[in-house]
C-alpha cells in the first residue's frame, strides 16, 4: 500500500501544469481559434522560470489554403512589438501540421521554447501569429507572461 501511494505521488509530481487560456485575438488576425494551451502556465499572467521549456498548443480552422506556414512571437512592451527569436519558425516542419493546409479545415499547432537565463526578469505582452504563404494572418493571439528566476 506504501509502495503504490508513494509511486502515485511520484507520477502526480511530474505532471506538467497547464490551462487553456483566455487569450485575446490580434487586432488584424482571425477569430477563429479553439483553444490556446501553454504548458507549464495555471493562470493568467504565465509565469515562466528561466531554464523552463514552454510549451504552446494551438487549435484552429484555417481561414485560407496554404502551402507554407510561418510562425513569429513578438514581445510588445510599451505597446512596441519586438520580435523574439523562434527555435522553429517553420510551421510544416516539427510542429504538428502536414502542410499543405486546407481552408475551413481544423488543425492544431504545437511549438515549444526555452526561457533563457539570459533574458531579464521582465512581464509583458506576446503576441503569437501564424502566417500563410500570400503573409495573411492564419491566427494571432496575444497573453501576459512574466519572466523570473
Amino acid at each position: 500500500m506504501e509502495t503504490s501511494t508513494s509511486l502515485v505521488l511520484l507520477m502526480l509530481a511530474g505532471l506538467t501544469v497547464a490551462i487553456d487560456i483566455q487569450f485575446k485575438y490580434c487586432k488584424n488576425g482571425p477569430q477563429n481559434l479553439k483553444r490556446v494551451n501553454i504548458s507549464p502556465c495555471d493562470k493568467l499572467p504565465c509565469v515562466f522560470h528561466h531554464g523552463v521549456n514552454v510549451t504552446v498548443k494551438v487549435d484552429f480552422v484555417s481561414p485560407t489554403s496554404s502551402a507554407t506556414l510561418d510562425a513569429e512571437i513578438f514581445g510588445i512592451l510599451a505597446g512596441i512589438p519586438i520580435k523574439f527569436n523562434m527555435p522553429n519558425p517553420n510551421g510544416c516542419n516539427d510542429c504538428g501540421i502536414t502542410c499543405p493546409i486546407k481552408q475551413n479545415m481544423e488543425y492544431v499547432y504545437s511549438s515549444e521554447f526555452f526561457v533563457m537565463k539570459s533574458y531579464p526578469n521582465i512581464q509583458l505582452v506576446v503576441q503569437w501569429d501564424l502566417r500563410g504563404a500570400n503573409k495573411d494572418f492564419l491566427f494571432c493571439f496575444e497573453f501576459p507572461m512574466t519572466i523570473v528566476d
